[in-house]
């Protein structure tokens, strides 16, 4: 059995990955096996210490040359698989949710973890969505964990619950998407942006942020680039229409 497609979705489901979540579980890999090191080397120095042989402890750094790659890479063998799946797993549910929902173009071109908070126009429809919140969920006024998934032809926001993920977000990408900076003074964490609805979401507004500066940068990038070719085909449109009255 040939074994080369199954290695080419693998490498394909990691490059979807967040760089900078890749680069997280490299770093935790190389951590665990650096404690592994220091671990070894301070219970070899204790024995030797209590045996009297100055060897031991010798042992205990030689030992290092096994340890480190031996936990290193079992941290990476118990990450990456689960790393790939949630990934995997958000991709699916965005795309059936997009679809449910019309989004005509699914390709998808950026998949990261974020959070977001509603952003009301008025108090009083923040009352409103404080009263009407389910008990066992988050408070409507409260930052919550996210995946934020971009495709070409809209924005889809969920979050994990206990048995699968619950849409918070959806909006399609038209020239009439407005995403902006937050206002001075909302206190908002460093690189949100507010995206407003368009569609079945135009009457809702969500601040978006992430810790992972670098994929929150190419997300904004990418859905002015994404607003912008839209404005430009609607301005064609139009003069086209135009020529032809």
């Amino acid at each position: 059995m040939n074994a080369q497609p199954l290695l080419t979705a693998v490498d394909h489901a990691w490059q979807s990955v967040a760089l900078e979540e890749r680069l997280e579980l490299i770093s935790r890999a190389q951590a665990t096996g650096v404690m592994a090191c220091v671990a070894a080397v301070v219970f070899m120095g204790c024995v030797g210490y209590g045996f009297d042989q100055i060897w031991i402890l010798f042992g205990g750094f030689a030992s290092c040359i096994f340890f480190f790659p031996l936990f290193s890479a079992y941290t990476w063998r118990r990450g990456k698989p689960s790393l790939i799946l949630a990934y995997l797993a958000v991709k699916a549910m965005a795309r059936r949710y997009a679809y449910s929902f019309n989004v005509y173009d699914l390709d998808i071109i950026l998949i990261y973890r974020g959070r977001c908070k509603e952003v009301y126009r008025t108090k009083e429809e923040e009352e409103w969505a404080k009263q009407n919140a389910p008990d066992n969920d988050v408070r409507p006024t409260e930052p919550r964990d996210i995946w934020i998934c971009l495709m070409r032809g809209g924005v889809v926001i969920l979050r994990e619950k206990l048995g699968g993920a619950k849409l918070e977000f959806l909006s399609h990408i038209t020239n009439e998407t407005v995403m902006r900076d937050p206002e001075a003074e909302r206190k908002a964490p460093e690189g949100a942006v507010i995206i407003e609805g368009v569609g079945q979401s135009k009457t809702r507004s969500l601040m978006v942020w992430s810790r992972y500066r670098a994929a929150h940068y190419v997300f904004v990038r990418q859905v002015q680039a994404l607003i912008e070719e839209r404005v430009q085909f609607a301005e064609t449109q139009e003069r086209l229409r135009q020529k032809a009255v």
